[in-house]
């Protein structure tokens, strides 16, 4: 049965669908690349988009950290590795059984940060991502619409759109080409001819590192497409045994030499010394880096249609066998606990997040029943205890990032009010100022106001949500004096992040993720030579700040101790491993963590249930609280 459309439609389409990614906005996808950028980055596709998948890994190689494209079916198996990595799952349709159950698990597993980038702006990946709230989904619509059989404008988008948010993230326009790359049908076609390439029913494709997804590419297409088969080699490891494939079988083999301005010499000495007669074609890419593999792969597009044409088979519609449709149709398992030694997939997942991700299975018993006791003795404290105050962080913990600019959702409201109509003193630690005495005055009704005690700037000024006047403004203590002076002569950190100077902190906001470790770097040496005892540098999921000595989020719950009548208070936040801002707020007893924690088994747990983080994960805790006169317990 014949389904999809004509391969040459689909090269028709291609003009058009490099102008629609050129022009199309990229700011979501150059966040999450500038946020992983120092991560490990594990890049997921199937079939066509498994070449978008190596494209991806050699960008972000490019800027210095490990990355490495993998089926859906290779992420699943590469267990809780992920927890300190980037994932990002690319699928042209987000539909395919493999693509959903590789997302799943994958975001099961908490990886730092998650996206799927897809060709759909709704499909199944996009309602599943939607159930994960730290996930990602980016899906661009097409002008081309679907791909036929094999991917083409969609692998194209794609590509396009990764060059074009790499080029942006190291202000390297010239990265991207300003016109699609395109060797052109009739002279692909002619070249394949001459060379007897096309009469071949193997290739063997050489490649150097860009030529890499068009080799693979390659791949893809000749065998799904059932136009030959295609065994790749770099230029090197071929010369490891593969080339005695041509000793054996030269009679009905061919070569494809994909050579960038990088492989050139050693492309030309290996060719040389093929045997007389293996036709050779050599696809070449005049332009270096990123744009060659981009060339590449417009010339394998072109390449693919000529082997059609010849074996009279339409790449875009070559057929699909019964028995394949049903393969394709052969759904993976749905994700199992993979809890060790009986645990429960929750347990598992606390302790996970206490110890290092690959360490859990390699306990040893003494050890591991150490955490299994400290876990359970914690949940034991948290349900013996009645509360009478809580005290929340609010970035990160009550309102998410893309949250920043609205607010907190209405379900933290409603959460909010309930705790406070039952007369829970409520407290709120953030290292914003009065954009959070706005926020939660849209979000509270004003009955509630001097009721909640807001600490301003981590704590450094405290009042009631009530008094329009606070935060304080005004020059920055003595303490701060020669650090905020030191900062603004800088002259880079003016040009990598936005700053602000209050009587005692000085916040600091990176204009891009790339810029955090560099600022980082620039506030570490101020205080360094200010030689400035008791000042800190604290990090929340949106700034870096320093504070003057003796400011702590502790300073709101020792208020909320005395408003709640000798009752406990609960603290919760989402920054609990140091240098997080949250660490002083979570080192003590009956607190919560919903992303990350410090190493105390006595302190900060994460509770959340799997793949729940952020506010999501604050949800899910304050559903586990029922409301008493003037407290509460957990359930």
């Amino acid at each position: 049965m014949k389904m999809g459309k004509p391969y040459a439609v689909e090269m028709n389409e291609l003009g058009r669908t490099y102008e629609f990614a050129s022009q199309t906005c990229i700011d979501d996808l150059v966040h999450f690349l500038g946020a992983s950028h120092q991560l490990p980055l594990l890049v997921a596709g199937s079939g066509g988009s498994l070449t978008a998948a190596h494209f991806a890994a050699l960008l972000h190689e490019r800027r210095g950290s490990f990355a490495k494209a993998v089926t859906p079916m290779e992420l699943r198996a590469a267990g809780h590795f992920v927890r300190d990595a980037s994932v990002m799952m690319i699928s042209a349709g987000g539909r395919n059984s493999d693509v959903l159950a590789g997302f799943e698990a994958t975001a099961l597993r908490e990886p730092r940060h998650l996206l799927a980038l897809t060709a759909q702006s709704e499909s199944p990946l996009s309602r599943l991502a939607a159930s994960f709230r730290y996930t990602r989904y980016l899906g661009y619509e097409l002008p081309s619409g679907k791909d036929g059989f094999l991917a083409t404008n969609s692998l194209l988008a794609f590509m396009a759109l990764l060059l074009q948010a790499h080029a942006k993230l190291a202000q390297e326009p010239g990265m991207v080409p300003t016109e699609l790359p395109d060797a052109g049908q009739r002279r692909m076609t002619e070249s394949a001819a001459a060379s007897g390439i096309l009469e071949r029913g193997t290739l063997i494709v050489l490649h150097g590192g860009w030529g890499l997804p068009a080799a693979v590419d390659l791949e893809s297409k000749l065998t799904e497409a059932a136009l030959g088969q295609v065994q790749m080699a770099d230029y090197r490891n071929f010369a490891h045994g593969r080339h005695h494939w041509l000793d054996k079988r030269g009679a009905s083999t061919g070569i494809v030499a994909l050579v960038t301005p990088g492989e050139q010499d050693i492309a030309r000495r290996t060719l040389r010394l093929l045997p007389d007669g293996v036709p050779t074609l050599v696809l070449s890419a005049e332009d270096a880096g990123p744009a060659a593999a981009l060339d590449l792969v417009v010339q394998v597009f072109r390449l693919t249609q000529a082997f059609g044409e010849v074996r009279g088979i339409d790449p875009g519609r070559p057929g699909v066998p019964e028995f394949g449709r049903r393969i394709y149709g052969l759904k993976p398992a749905r994700p199992k606990s993979d809890a060790p030694r009986g645990l429960r997939a929750d347990v598992a997942a606390a302790i996970r997040r206490k110890v290092t991700p690959l360490t859990l299975e390699a306990l040893e018993a003494a050890e591991f029943q150490r955490w299994a006791d400290a876990h359970e003795g914690y949940l034991r404290t948290l349900r013996a205890a009645a509360f009478g105050a809580v005290v929340f962080d609010y970035d990160g913990t009550l309102c998410d990032a893309h949250e920043k600019r609205t607010g907190p959702c209405a379900a933290v409201g409603e959460h909010l009010v309930r705790l406070l109509g039952a007369g829970v003193a409520v407290g709120i630690a953030t290292g914003r100022g009065k954009s959070v005495r706005r926020d939660l005055q849209r979000l509270v009704p004003e009955a509630f106001w001097p009721r909640v005690l807001v600490g301003y700037y981590n704590g450094a000024d405290a009042a009631p949500l009530s008094d329009d006047e606070r935060p304080l403004t005004g020059p920055p203590e003595p303490a701060l004096q020669g650090i905020a002076e030191w900062i603004a002569q800088h002259p880079t950190l003016g040009r990598i992040a936005a700053y602000e100077v209050r009587p005692r902190q000085i916040t600091v906001e990176p204009r891009d993720p790339v810029a955090w470790a560099q600022a980082k770097l620039v506030l570490a040496e101020a205080l360094r030579r200010d030689d400035a005892a008791g000042i800190r540098i604290v990090e929340s999921s949106h700034s870096i700040d320093i504070i003057s000595p003796g400011v702590t989020k502790l300073a709101v719950v020792e208020a909320c101790t005395q408003a709640a009548g000798g009752r406990a208070v609960l603290r919760v936040g989402d920054r609990g491993a140091w240098p997080g801002n949250d660490y002083d707020l979570l080192a003590g007893p009956h607190s919560l963590s919903v992303d990350s924690v410090s190493p105390d088994s006595g302190s900060c747990w994460n509770l959340c249930p799997p793949g729940f983080r952020g506010v999501q994960g604050t949800l899910a805790m304050l559903e586990r609280i029922a409301v008493t006169d003037g407290g509460f317990r957990f359930r």
